[in-house]
């Protein structure tokens, strides 16, 4: 895909970030745990000490084992003859009881450290999520358009589901492996010196494998992450739109699309499992070279006489306990590299660009009358880069009037009403309203000056009430008087429960007509002294169109009325009209000047037929 062809897309390509992840970036991800100061240091501590205990019970088996008699004891530290000795004074029960409490404390500590550190993991990954629903609640509104459902549907789940509940074990795995082995060359280093130098041969070669394994693991699982989305994309859409699919029998072609993006996914995931088997051959290796210098060691010291068997034997089971330590210290450090993709995908929704909010006049709304709405030669677009979609529209639309707004499909008509909510880019003009710049108010003021009725009537899964006074401001007396001034009062009435009637996702219990005047009746509720009204009767038949157009002459009295037409009964009905074509409003007038106009610009069409 050229440059070009990237900038004209709508629909914007998924990032694929690049190259591996610094210790700032892991600095963030311990920065969004809330209290990191107050539960970060008791918690390493406790897994300090977790990790003391599975390695010092199999020392003092050892020590009891050999005692401290002759050479043993004449060549150890005095902290270790100390403890050999008393340890040796023990009779066998107290030696046990000993040994058993050792153990149910080091029970114990493991089942406070981790819960409390899972817990406290966990509890991160959920404020991340937080901050990413809070972000994407502030995102432009083009955001959704240029982004497939599948894509954002996808960092809610699966990466999502690998902050909350993968990451969190891998940090652990990782700390307590790592301070596993600190144990392992303390413990060596103290018993057999001469032992330890093989770590440094085995170290580089584990560091070399390190660095070629991970960053091929790590853009491996970018990639996979690639590959999955538009599966997610392709199902989340197919599922929607199946009985589209089936109408028209397309659904041996779908199938066949989601097919092949599976295969791709699949690809993604074998390889990732053939470079950890590579990853395991090699560090099974590394790690039984460490413990054949280890075991030659010991052989030689025990023929010596200068290591008891309770020594070689606790030494060779760290030894042996090192192989299981590497592998999976590298296994968790590689599995990490690739999860935090997921972390990678969710910072970027959570640092979304958000819609400029200047507040430089605040309160406008309370004090406002209903006032002139003009537009001033703007130009706009639906991105930056995208090509215009308002080239230079000019008028006004005068204070309490009804205002038809026509032109072919693409003219721009809709945009008009996205541009009022200031969701495109605008490159120059202006819309004032009462002479005041909608942009240079606060966003969340400016659109509280607009109510909207939009084509296809959105109703939300709850009560009859929750979809008409969703903040509960409204008492039931005004709502019973917009129900009955939408024509919506005794149908309410005899539904069983009244206001507190059920409605079904997406409104399924309810008729078109009947969805679409109770947004009117919602919008009515709203203080917006401008109503907009996108083509709100094209989905119903003429007597239910009657039934809106008049309810919506007295729901919205004393109030700017726009209205998207596409029928000519709806024109004719308006004080004056707007035709638009190309992103420019051509012509403003009365509905007859207007329609006369807009049947040349067509040679003569049908009304009806232009306006589709």
């Amino acid at each position: 895909m050229t440059t070009q062809d990237a900038k004209t897309r709508f629909v914007a390509e998924e990032k694929r970030q690049r190259g591996g992840f610094g210790l700032g970036f892991y600095a963030r991800y311990f920065r969004s745990m809330r209290g990191l100061a107050l539960f970060g240091p008791p918690l390493f501590f406790l897994t300090v000490v977790d990790t003391f205990f599975a390695n010092g019970f199999r020392w003092l088996v050892a020590l009891r084992a050999e005692g401290c008699t002759g050479q043993l004891c004449e060549t150890r530290p005095s902290f270790e003859v100390a403890l050999r000795r008393g340890i040796e004074s023990l009779s066998e029960p107290r030696y046990l009881w000993m040994l058993g409490c050792w153990i149910f404390a080091g029970i114990f500590i493991r089942a406070v450290n981790w819960t409390g550190a899972l817990g406290f993991l966990s509890n991160g990954g959920r404020a991340l999520h937080d901050d990413m629903v809070d972000s994407l609640s502030r995102v432009r509104v083009s955001f959704f358009d240029e982004n497939p459902t599948g894509r954002i549907v996808r960092r809610f789940s699966g990466d999502y589901s690998q902050l909350k509940h993968e990451i969190p074990n891998y940090v652990i795995d990782i700390i307590t492996s790592v301070l596993e082995l600190a144990w392992v060359l303390v413990l060596v280093l103290l018993q057999a010196p001469l032992a330890a130098l093989a770590c440094f041969p085995c170290g580089f070669f584990y560091f070399r494998i390190q660095s070629l394994y991970k960053p091929a693991s790590r853009e491996t699982q970018r990639l996979s992450k690639i590959l999955e989305t538009p599966v997610w994309s392709l199902f989340t859409e197919s599922v929607a739109g199946y009985q589209t699919i089936r109408a028209y029998g397309r659904a041996e072609r779908f199938t066949r699309q989601l097919d092949a993006h599976v295969r791709r996914a699949a690809y993604g995931a074998l390889a990732q499992s053939r470079l950890t088997r590579w990853l395991n051959v090699r560090l099974k290796l590394t790690s039984e070279l460490f413990g054949l210098s280890v075991a030659l060691f010991i052989c030689w010291s025990c023929a010596s006489g200068r290591m008891g068997v309770g020594t070689a034997g606790f030494l060779m089971s760290l030894t042996i306990g090192l192989d299981v330590t590497m592998q999976w210290l590298t296994r968790t450090l590689s599995l990490i590299e690739g999860t935090m993709v997921s972390l990678e995908r969710i910072l970027e929704y959570r640092d979304l660009p958000h819609e400029a909010t200047p507040a430089v006049a605040k309160g406008v709304l309370e004090t406002a009358a209903v006032r002139d709405l003009v537009l001033e030669n703007l130009v706009a677009s639906y991105r930056a880069d995208l090509p215009l979609v308002l080239k230079g529209a000019s008028g006004t639309l005068r204070a309490g009037r009804r205002v038809g707004i026509i032109g072919k499909t693409g003219a721009g008509k809709s945009t008009l009403f996205q541009a009022f909510y200031r969701m495109l880019h605008v490159h120059s003009g202006r819309i004032l309203y009462g002479g005041i710049d909608l942009a240079d108010l606060d966003i969340r003021e400016a659109r509280r000056l607009f109510g909207i009725v939009p084509q296809e009537p959105h109703v939300f899964s709850g009560t009859l009430r929750f979809n008409l006074d969703r903040l509960g401001e409204h008492t039931d007396e005004r709502l019973w008087d917009v129900l009955r001034r939408a024509s919506l009062e005794t149908f309410v009435k005899n539904l069983p429960g009244g206001l507190d009637a059920p409605v079904y996702e997406r409104g399924a219990n309810f008729s078109v007509g009947e969805r679409q005047l109770l947004c009117l009746a919602r919008a009515a509720l709203l203080k917006a002294p401008v109503m907009l009204m996108d083509e709100p009767t094209s989905s119903v038949d003429k007597d239910t169109d009657i039934l809106i157009t008049e309810s919506a002459r007295t729901l919205f009295a004393g109030r700017t009325l726009c209205i998207i037409a596409h029928r000519l009964e709806t024109v004719l009905s308006c004080d004056e009209v707007f035709l638009i074509d190309d992103g420019r409003v051509v012509c403003q007038g009365a509905p007859a000047e207007v329609t006369e106009t807009f049947l040349k610009r067509f040679e003569g069409a049908r009304v009806e037929d232009a306006l589709s």
